[in-house]
């Protein structure tokens, strides 16, 4: 039996988009391109809902649709690359599966020992006796990239160059292995198999057999597989363990919060700029379970945490670019605090009869671009299959991934990113945009005076259309600035976009200011979506209301009668309202 679905439409026209439709709040915001620009051919969009990834995919075999929204299995992989009439492409995922070493001096299992990982070259050892293609050829059946770097593999710009697999000094290697360990003086004294502490180590100054490695073992995924292969390696050089492999339930008490183990086969996502060197490896954060303190308790590598912040903490993206390489290639290529392992690889298929495809990174053919250049040879629209149906189209509460289908191709923020290096910004509705400071003149506490100002200069190409495709007119800063304090107004999953503008000057109809409440560089990230058309919207959205404002000369209270139908009140004050 046929799968049910529902279908929408969009249009593709030429003068972009921000087509409007009122009933639920859709302002629709594509990246632009110059009106005289001259175009390839061109198809329009239409979209159809299914029960389910099964059911998609069968429309995806039969010719109902030209792709589907999700990734494929692997059987449907299998099936797609046996089908003539299908192309099959692969996408890196923005996620690391790593060996996660405790580099802390000591643990809670061994009270006064000295952790052996503690030292560089033992964490040097463990990363060369790992074979990583081995496991991503054995155990992930060639479905995943080799990493070297908790920095995504689709920002390879951000990358140092002793990562690269051709440099990597800690790469698999069982002679070298073999010299770290001896390097550090962990050998088998007395031929019992096991590997001996030094003479003198704090805690064993014997010399005596080592203590099992506590090593946690994650059973979810192919971490389970990759941690029995490390077990096996640590057999084959006589290094003990107590493996315990279990669910995140049981691992994470031990491993995160009491931070007892030396071993855990962890997992993180990774975000286009490489800010888990920050947030997940800076000894700022007591969520960094990996790089632990030293005998006098004090961060390990205060070398590290310095180069860290500055990749936060930057005036440019130059800047923090290369404090990202400096500490990758200091906390990777010389301390090795962990053993990154490998990115997943996925797949996404499409029919032979679409052209144009833009198979952007991590996100496969869900993306702007794809929609923007993709076009049909033999029928008028390209046809996307989803998963499911939407569960609502309003940009300021939807947060579900098909909501987002339908919703990210009638939106799209200020800027865009390189599709092939996600590290690489491109413009969007802004064709330019600039950071700089101002000074605030009463910061509030634990405020720095010196703030972050930036400013972006709205393209003159990007319009706004009636749900009929006529044109109205021209996105403006107007409309911004609206969109910005609208948004703010409501506390939703959006709302993080704009929590730290302390205000917004528009300097004319195509450059707006906005003015944060802190000092960060990042910032220029933040306020881009959602775009609403203020003109068209505000009495629809908004209300007048007037209040009296009573001062001291120190303090300002208001009157009692200003209501807003929401429980936030923005309040915009000109120089024309005050005395």
């Amino acid at each position: 039996m046929r799968s049910r679905r529902r279908k929408i439409i969009i249009k593709k026209i030429n003068v972009l988009v921000i087509a409007f439709i009122m009933a639920i709040l859709m302002v629709p915001i594509h990246t632009v391109f110059p009106v005289n620009a001259t175009q390839g051919p061109r198809s329009d969009v239409e979209i159809l809902f299914y029960e389910n990834q099964a059911s998609a995919y069968a429309a995806l075999k039969t010719g109902e649709v030209d792709f589907i929204q999700g990734l494929l299995t692997y059987e449907q992989r299998l099936d797609a690359e046996d089908d003539p009439d299908l192309c099959v492409s692969d996408i890196i995922e923005n996620v690391m599966m790593q060996f996660d070493l405790h580099n802390n001096y000591t643990i809670a299992k061994y009270p006064g020992v000295r952790n052996p990982l503690h030292l560089k070259e033992f964490r040097h050892a463990l990363s060369c006796m790992v074979d990583k293609q081995y496991i991503i050829d054995e155990i992930l059946e060639g479905a995943g990239e080799l990493l070297n770097v908790p920095i995504s593999l689709n920002s390879l710009s951000w990358w140092p160059e002793c990562a690269l697999p051709e440099n990597y000094p800690w790469k698999y290697n069982e002679t070298r292995a073999e010299e770290q360990l001896v390097l550090a003086g962990f050998v088998d004294t007395d031929d019992d198999g096991i590997r001996n502490y030094p003479v003198g180590w704090p805690g064993r100054e014997a010399g005596q057999n080592m203590d099992p490695l506590v090593f946690y073992v994650r059973v979810e995924d192919e971490r389970l597989y990759a941690g029995r292969y490390l077990a096996g390696q640590l057999d084959l050089f006589g290094i003990p363990y107590n493996k315990i492999e279990a669910t995140s339930d049981l691992c994470f008490p031990a491993v995160m919060d009491d931070q007892n183990y030396h071993i855990y086969t962890g997992g993180w996502s990774l975000t286009i700029y490489p800010w888990l060197l920050y947030y997940g490896y800076s000894s700022f954060f007591l969520s960094n379970y990996v790089t632990g303190r030293n005998e006098s308790n004090m961060p390990n590598y205060p070398d590290y945490d310095v180069l860290a912040r500055q990749v936060i903490y930057t005036d440019s993206i130059e800047s923090s670019r290369a404090a990202a390489q400096a500490a990758a290639e200091l906390g990777w290529c010389e301390y090795v605090f962990n053993i990154p392992l490998w990115s997943p690889i996925s797949f996404v298929a499409w029919r032979k009869t679409m052209t144009g495809v833009i198979n952007k990174a991590n996100w496969g053919l869900d993306n702007v671009y794809h929609f923007l250049k993709a076009y049909n040879t033999v029928d008028s629209s390209i046809r996307m299959g989803t998963n499911s149906a939407p569960e609502a189209l309003n940009p300021l509460y939807s947060t579900g991934y098909c909501d987002h289908v339908v919703l990210d191709r009638v939106y799209s923020g200020l800027l865009n990113v390189n599709p092939y290096d996600l590290g690489i910004d491109q413009p969007g509705a802004a064709q330019d945009w600039e950071v700089g400071t101002w000074i605030d003149p009463n910061p509030g506490a634990g405020e720095p005076a010196e703030k972050t100002k930036v400013t972006y200069y709205l393209r003159t190409d990007c319009g706004i259309v009636a749900p009929n495709g006529t044109y109205v007119r021209n996105l403006n800063a107007h409309d911004l600035e609206f969109s910005c304090w609208y948004t703010y107004s409501f506390k939703e999953w959006d709302y993080g976009s704009y929590e730290n503008v302390h205000h917004s000057v528009v300097v004319d109809d195509y450059t707006i200011e906005y003015y944060f409440d802190d000092s960060r560089f990042w910032f220029f990230s933040e306020p881009q979506y959602p775009t609403f058309p203020k003109l068209e919207l505000i009495d629809k959205l908004c209300c007048i209301s007037s209040v009296g404002f009573s001062s001291d000369g120190a303090n300002c209270s208001a009157g009692t009668q200003f209501k807003l139908p929401t429980i936030d009140q923005i309040i915009q004050v000109t120089s024309d309202d005050l005395d």
